[in-house]
């Protein structure tokens, strides 16, 4: 089911990682409030689906039991194991290779959007997260901001195209027919934060993969569609995602 995400990361994996690697805190706001959404405790069994290359386990500063579960295998190779973390490499996330009822949360952080048939997996997560355990995502709105500048500007800019099928109210109905129920649901706006103008560019060039038009293009796509501000000599890019904090019913 992540047939698709696995080929654009197969071929972005490795870029991605190195503007992460680049501009580690460019996405504070957004790693920060996804470990607040979802409410972790310390000794909790939490599963990042996908992981990328595992930057979540940078912003839980307590003791979890997480697991970095990833399915490109080019990205992969950069969810190294850490103290606080452990990397899986699974090819169907509508697989996992759990028991039922053994996970207190589940993270999806801005990689469902590549997916058309999301059903599966939220299927699997209830199978596997322990009664009253949480589903907890963040990724794009649709209708959003981010959708524009993803499915418009870079549509348009990047040569492997961006056709994100983003979060909707369908995904709440699909969540909630899998045996979950939807505690809390909010567009959260906040920045992705920068030293100056051209770490902007040159970030989100690299990280959408944006290599058809010059940097002066990509500076007028964020200023229309996204919008930034100068504050404290930072340069704040103007982002938000739709959060899901949803919890299995007992049964």
């Amino acid at each position: 089911m992540f047939d698709e995400y696995s080929k654009i990361f197969d071929k972005r994996g490795e870029q991605y990682h190195q503007v992460m690697a680049e501009q580690p805190n460019a996405r504070v706001e957004e790693f920060s409030n996804i470990v607040r959404f979802s409410d972790l405790k310390e000794g909790m069994n939490v599963l990042d689906i996908p992981s990328g290359g595992g930057y979540l386990s940078n912003y839980i500063n307590f003791k979890t039991n997480l697991t970095q579960i990833e399915t490109s295998r080019a990205f992969y190779q950069f969810a190294i194991d850490k103290s606080n973390a452990k990397s899986l490499h699974c090819e169907d996330i509508a697989k996992l290779p759990f028991s039922d009822k053994t996970i207190d949360r589940i993270i999806s952080l801005a990689g469902l959007h590549h997916i058309e048939d999301r059903t599966p997996f939220f299927r699997e997560a209830k199978r596997v997260v322990k009664n009253d355990g949480m589903l907890c995502i963040a990724d794009v709105a649709e209708g959003s901001g981010p959708d524009r500048f993803l499915n418009v500007f870079v549509e348009e800019n990047s040569s492997e195209g961006h056709k994100g099928l983003f979060i909707n109210q369908r995904d709440i109905e699909h969540i909630e027919n899998a045996g979950f129920i939807v505690k809390r649901s909010e567009i959260i706006n906040y920045y992705w934060a920068y030293d100056s103008i051209e770490d902007m560019v040159d970030y989100t060039k690299k990280m959408f993969g944006i290599n058809q038009c010059a940097d002066s293009k990509i500076l007028k796509g964020i200023e229309t569609y996204l919008g930034y501000k100068i504050q404290d000599g930072k340069v704040m890019m103007n982002w938000s995602l739709h959060f899901i904090q949803a919890r299995s019913q007992i049964v």
